[in-house]
């Protein structure tokens, strides 16, 4: 999100220990401004029923209407046309846009990772949007939990 939205102003957080002994939290709730007026809410927990872990999924709303993105599929509800998309609902598979790589052991992200990193050692270059962005989620995650009651 950081790489999406940028900075962030304010966060609020609540985390709770449901099913562990204190010092491990098994569920968040974060609230997060952004320095662009977007504001946003995480929902986290590795213990909830029914979803399989890792399970992740980013909505948005917008003017022309939402979005929800998953690991498996883009689904989005349009007031207005755009390119190619009508009004209305529309899914896309991600197999259907998803790059192959030349060598995946435990997804296809992580060689696509992998070889960014290789590629920048080659090249000798620094990826400082990278870098920002860790930083900024750090600095964000610290802030949960100092901001945590």
């Amino acid at each position: 999100m950081c790489r999406l939205f940028g900075k962030s102003n304010k966060i609020n957080s609540s985390l709770k220990n449901i099913y562990s002994q204190k010092q491990i939290e098994d569920y968040a709730h974060i609230l997060i401004d952004f320095e662009n007026d977007v504001k946003a809410s995480i929902d986290a927990s590795w213990s909830v029923i029914n979803y399989r872990t890792p399970f992740l999924k980013l909505y948005f709303e917008g003017s022309n209407g939402n979005l929800a993105l998953t690991e498996d599929k883009i689904e989005f509800f349009l007031k207005s046309k755009i390119d190619s998309f009508e009004p209305g609902n529309n899914k896309i598979q991600i197999p259907e846009i998803k790059k192959g790589v030349d060598f995946d052991v435990a997804g296809s992200h992580y060689s696509l990772q992998a070889d960014h990193f290789l590629d920048l050692l080659k090249k000798n270059k620094l990826d400082i949007l990278n870098l920002d962005t860790t930083l900024e989620t750090h600095k964000i995650i610290d802030k949960v939990y100092s901001n945590e009651k």
